[in-house]
Order: C-alpha cells, then sequence, then structure tokens
C-alpha cells in the first residue's frame, strides 16, 4: 500500500482545496468524460491537500486491471511485428516474433506485473499480490485468445516509419506509415489523442481502436474525434486529408464507422468549438455542475465526495421485487452511529433502499480491520458497497447490511 497516503485521512470525506479547471488541450476521452460528469472529472483530477497534492486514487477493478494489460500487450506487440516486417499473425515473419517476444503469454505477463504494482500501491485495492496472480493464470487462455483474436484483426504495410507514441523525428507530414499510440495534436481544435493503430498510405489513412470492454455509447464519437484532429493536425497532416476508414476493432467483431466527408467535419468542428466554448462557462461555477445518473455514479470514483449523487439516490429507490437475486451490493449515508454489542448501529440519511431515519444494523463480517476502526471512531459515514439480503426475515426486521472485504467507509464526522 502506499505509504504517501495516510489512511485515516484518505477514509474521510474532504473536498479538494482548489477544483480542477477544464485544460487548455482536451483529449477525446477527457471531453466526452466532462460531457457526461464534470464534476466527477473535475474530483477525479484535482490534487488534494491532504494527500500530498495528488489526484484522488481510483477504485481498483479487476476487469479494468486485465484491460490495460491487453492493451499495453497489443501495443507492444504491433511494435515489434513492425520492427520484423511481419505485416499479419501467421505470415512468413510470424515466426520471428513469437521467438523475439518468447510468447505472448510472457508478454502478457509483464504488462500485467506491472498494472499489478499500481493497483497494490493504490490505498484504495483490496486483493493482495496472490489474489491478482490467481485469477489471471485462472483465465489466462481466455485473455489469450482475446489478444490474439484483436491482433489478427490487423493487417500491416510494410514502410519505413514505424512508430510506438509521439516522436520528434516524425514532425512532418505523415505520407505513408504504420503508428501505434501515436499522438495526433490540433491547435485550431485545441485537442489530441492517441491513436491506438494509424495506417497511411498514399490512397487511405485509417483509425483503428481497440476495444477489450462491452460496447459502449461512446465508442463511436470517440473515433470519430480522432478523425477530426487528424484533419487539423498542422504537423503530421498539413495537406488536411480526412480518415478515409474508421474501425472499432471488439473481442466478438469489427465496427466500421463511417468516415465524416467535409460537410460533416465542418458542422461537427463548429459544434465542438461551441461545445467546449460553453464547458468553460461550467467550470466557473462554484460547485461546478454534478449529472447524477445510474450510468455516470455506478463507476464513479468520487461519488463519496458528492451531495449531488447522495440525493440522487434517494430520490431513485431501488425495486427490489424485480431482481432475480435475494441479495444486492449498495450504498448509503449513516447519522448517529454507535456500537451495540459485536456490532454498530445507526440511522439512515441518504440511500436508495431504505428511508430517511430507518434504524440500521451495521454488521462487519470477517477481519477487516479498517472498517472496524472508522465505524468505532465516526458519529456519521458514508459506506459504499455493502451487501443487503432483502428476502431474509431477519435482516428485513432489523434493516442489517453486511460489509464485505471491497466495502469502503468514509468519515464524515
Amino acid at each position: 500500500m502506499n505509504n504517501l497516503f495516510n489512511l485515516e485521512k484518505f477514509y474521510k470525506v474532504i473536498l479538494p482545496t482548489k477544483s480542477k479547471k477544464l485544460p487548455n488541450k482536451l483529449s477525446p476521452s477527457t471531453y466526452l468524460k466532462i460531457k457526461n460528469c464534470p464534476r466527477q472529472w473535475s474530483y477525479e483530477n484535482s490534487e488534494f491537500i491532504n494527500f500530498q497534492n495528488k489526484k484522488y486514487p481510483p477504485q481498483v477493478f479487476l476487469q479494468s486491471l486485465i484491460g490495460n494489460s491487453i492493451h499495453k500487450t497489443i501495443e507492444d506487440l504491433i511494435h515489434i511485428m513492425k520492427n520484423l516486417q511481419c505485416n499479419r499473425v501467421n505470415d512468413e515473419n510470424w515466426n520471428k516474433v513469437k521467438k523475439n517476444i518468447k510468447s505472448i503469454k510472457e508478454l502478457f505477463k509483464k504488462k500485467s506485473q506491472e498494472e499489478i504494482l499500481k493497483s497494490l500501491n493504490n490505498p484504495r485495492n483490496r486483493r493482495t499480490k496472490d489474489d491478482y496472480e490467481i485469477y489471471l493464470e485462472d483465465n489466462i487462455q481466455n485473455i489469450l485468445f482475446k489478444i490474439k483474436k484483436l491482433i489478427a484483426k490487423i493487417y500491416l504495410d510494410n514502410t519505413e516509419i514505424n512508430s510506438k507514441k509521439t516522436s520528434k523525428s516524425l514532425d512532418f507530414e505523415l505520407v505513408k506509415a504504420n503508428l501505434s499510440e501515436f499522438e495526433i495534436s490540433s491547435n485550431k481544435l485545441n485537442f489530441f489523442g492517441y491513436v491506438d493503430f494509424f495506417k497511411i498510405n498514399e490512397k487511405d489513412v485509417e483509425i483503428y481502436d481497440f476495444k477489450t470492454g462491452v460496447e459502449k455509447d461512446n465508442d463511436e464519437e470517440q473515433i470519430l474525434l480522432y478523425s477530426l484532429i487528424w484533419k487539423f493536425d498542422e504537423i503530421h497532416n498539413p495537406s488536411s486529408r480526412n480518415a478515409t476508414k474508421l474501425t472499432l476493432i471488439y473481442n466478438d467483431k469489427n465496427k466500421e464507422i463511417s468516415p465524416p466527408d467535409d460537410e460533416d467535419i465542418e458542422t461537427r468542428t463548429e459544434k465542438l468549438i461551441t461545445d467546449v466554448s460553453e464547458l468553460k462557462n461550467v467550470f466557473n461555477a462554484n460547485p461546478i455542475e454534478a449529472k447524477p445518473s445510474l450510468d455516470n455514479c455506478k463507476w464513479c470514483n468520487v461519488k463519496q465526495l458528492c451531495d449531488s449523487y447522495w440525493n440522487y439516490i434517494d430520490q431513485n429507490k431501488l425495486d427490489l421485487s424485480n431482481l432475480e437475486s435475494n441479495t444486492i451490493s449498495s450504498n448509503i449515508e449513516i447519522n448517529a452511529l454507535h456500537k451495540e454489542d459485536d456490532k454498530w448501529a445507526g440511522k439512515v440519511s441518504f440511500s436508495d433502499i431504505f428511508t430517511k431515519e430507518k434504524s440500521i444494523i451495521i454488521e462487519n463480517r470477517g477481519e477487516h480491520s479498517l472498517n472496524r476502526d472508522i465505524l468505532n471512531n465516526s458519529k456519521e459515514i458514508r459506506i459504499l458497497n455493502f451487501n443487503y439480503y432483502f428476502d431474509n426475515e431477519e435482516n428485513t426486521k432489523n434493516n442489517k447490511i453486511v460489509l464485505n472485504k471491497f466495502t469502503e467507509i468514509f468519515k464524515l464526522n
């Protein structure tokens, strides 16, 4: 666990001393996240004095760790293929690639170890190194199958310009190139982005975006933004060539997106400039606007800090009668907290299950000492990710919630 974080200070609801403002230059992912919820992005990217002026640590999700590791494995694999003039999986030079990396499994393990180390240094991590490694080993065949399927969808061109990430040596117009994780930038738009894979020749400009998770609504908009940035990249595309092919590569399919023509580019560019101008006004407000919703808040890293979130869940109660399971994971704010034998009790402030002022029993199962310490030293708390068993007569009567290994408790006072 990262020693730079004092856990007592971390698991306390505090706001940044100065909220993060809109950057001068945006990436597509940042722009789309800000549009979804400006306050979420600002809180996630602000510096906190209690964390030695570091950003708020994100929650650690196993699938995100795997997705990042797959992405970096593919990035390295493409770069090696380009250097060894291997244009696709199983061509005449594929054996050279396999010899260079020993195996895709070893390459993935190296990248996943880097991601595991990041997670272990995160104060919100609740898994051990062994937990991660056992899970990855149990699922390695499925992971390798996904990597092979994704990389098999790429076909490279023979060219002298093969670059991974940005390179100062490529400060000229690109006419023929294979580029992976390459930075494009536009001063006209004040946008930049790292494209997973570019294939450029005299005739075509192809942009590919790898997606290791499920299909999302923003995927199409993100790759269209890449095509706009490329169009107005003053260094690499001074002749303003349009992208001719946009491809989202998922594990189970390729999704072709129609590249915008000149008229569509003009319309999208005007809208983008207007949107960014309006966002500047949003960031001048105090507090910065929040847009609570089921989708926005589900994976939010800072909902424990956001009063708008807690009001939202209190006004949008869950319908437990429609659930197939007899348990649900939820979040709750509790006041008047006190110890009762081996459990704790309090009253509901905000919840999507219970009404206000309901008496609640809290059971901390297992040796989760951090949870216990916070419970013992708090009067008002916010709990993320507890279990509620709602078809059990005793639990329903006592309104009992159960804390688990991944429960987080944040002290209000």
